[in-house]
């Protein structure tokens, strides 16, 4: 299996390469809903040891793909951190500003994860 990112404007788009076949992947209002959704019910397993981390990535990547979402544990864990450091940047625009940026993901609170 190859991967090849290519980055268009704030989306990730992600080609999987399988057997001379090609699906296209992205993440989605959807696909990061189910994410937040999975990281939040698998949350009490994660701890602070890198190893038992990644096993819990790979079981939400498993849980995506059951539904379609081809990610890979890391790309699981790296949409979550972009998520996070997203919703400091808004945050800190409204500490600073006091105007509130529209972003949907903003009412999930997603450092409280």
């Amino acid at each position: 299996m190859h991967w090849l990112i290519i980055h268009l404007t704030h989306k990730i788009k992600v080609i999987v390469l399988c057997s001379g076949n090609a699906s296209i992947c992205a993440w989605s209002n959807s696909s990061i809903g189910t994410l937040i959704k999975e990281y939040k019910r698998l949350k009490p397993m994660f701890k602070s040891e890198q190893g038992v981390n990644k096993k819990c990535w790979d079981i939400i990547s498993k849980a995506l793909k059951s539904q379609g979402l081809h990610f890979s544990g890391d790309q699981c864990l790296s949409k979550f951190r972009q998520l996070q450091q997203t919703y400091r940047k808004f945050k800190k625009h409204q500490e600073e500003t006091g105007e509130l940026k529209p972003w949907l993901f903003l009412k999930v609170n997603i450092m409280t994860y």
